[in-house]
């Protein structure tokens, strides 16, 4: 049984692969509309998960919040801050005029509403800011599939890094894995799994700056590699922490062998916030 759902999860994410990649290449728009997919999707797997936790607010209300915080990283980085502060006021005002009469668990209610936009809002639009970036990185030949931005770099190191982090940790803790992380949180998840996670991860960012043309010094490649797979690592932690407190094995089912969006991008979305704060403090 073990064996196959291995080998279910690597055809799902072989799958996954080329259309991916084809999306992040056109960006724009296709890019948009790829974060929209995933953080809408993965919206109403967290939904379900919160609500018999406490969470009121609307599924309709929040995947609305969401939806409009990525707009406005579509637009400007300007729109997407007004986007996330007016999605996080609207909900601190509609809690309170809902519970008018009856204001018990509010707290609860505003806070698990704030996590999900969070997650998939502010963090999925800082993967659309990432990619609108336009910064020249290099003129050589062997950059020219860069199309002169620096965004289509760095969405990919955030899909690659991200999604060999989380096979590399997976595989080896399964392999070798003896000593425990965060038993509380997620059994599975071992400290040689970690090291093995951040390794790959800094591996694949080596690969990538090499085949786009070496456009970054080897330091700051492995920087970009050792930052994501922490990023990724992070976001499963905190992904298997709302799982555990929902009682949930897996945040969906639409991907066989993985579960829902949520489990297969958790640790991906968490990159793009911290890829996108680099980007800025060197460039």
């Amino acid at each position: 049984m073990a064996s196959q759902n291995f080998r279910v999860r690597i055809l799902t994410s072989v799958m996954l692969i080329v259309p991916i990649a084809i999306i992040c290449y056109l960006g724009g728009f296709y890019f948009l509309a790829l974060m929209c997919f995933i953080s809408l999707g993965a919206s109403r797997e967290i939904h379900r998960l919160l609500v018999p936790r406490g969470l009121k607010a609307a599924r309709e209300f929040l995947m609305a919040c969401v939806l409009l915080i990525l707009i406005g990283a579509y637009l400007d980085a300007e729109y997407f801050m007004v986007a996330l502060v007016g999605s996080a006021g609207a909900i601190f005002t509609l809690s309170i005029l809902k519970g008018r009469k009856d204001i018990s668990g509010y707290s609860s209610d505003v806070g698990m509403s704030l996590v999900l936009i969070t997650i998939l809002g502010m963090m999925t639009g800082c993967g659309v800011l990432l990619r609108e970036m336009e910064l020249p990185v290099s003129t050589e030949p062997t950059a020219f599939f860069l199309k002169n931005e620096i965004g289509f770099f760095f969405v990919i190191i955030a899909f690659l890094c991200g999604a060999v982090n989380d096979s590399a940790a997976y595989f080896v803790g399964i392999w070798k894995g003896e000593r425990k992380i965060a038993s509380g949180i997620s059994p599975a998840k071992t400290l040689e799994g970690l090291a093995a996670g951040l390794t790959a991860a800094a591996i694949g960012s080596v690969v990538v700056n090499s085949v786009f043309g070496s456009p970054f010094p080897l330091w700051l490649a492995i920087l970009f590699g050792l930052a994501t797979g922490a990023s990724a690592i992070t976001g499963d932690l905190i992904e298997s922490a709302i799982k555990r407190n929902s009682n949930a094995k897996d945040s969906g089912t639409m991907l066989p062998g993985h579960g829902g969006l949520f489990d297969r991008f958790d640790g991906i979305i968490f990159t793009f916030p911290t890829l996108y704060i680099l980007a800025i403090l060197f460039f």
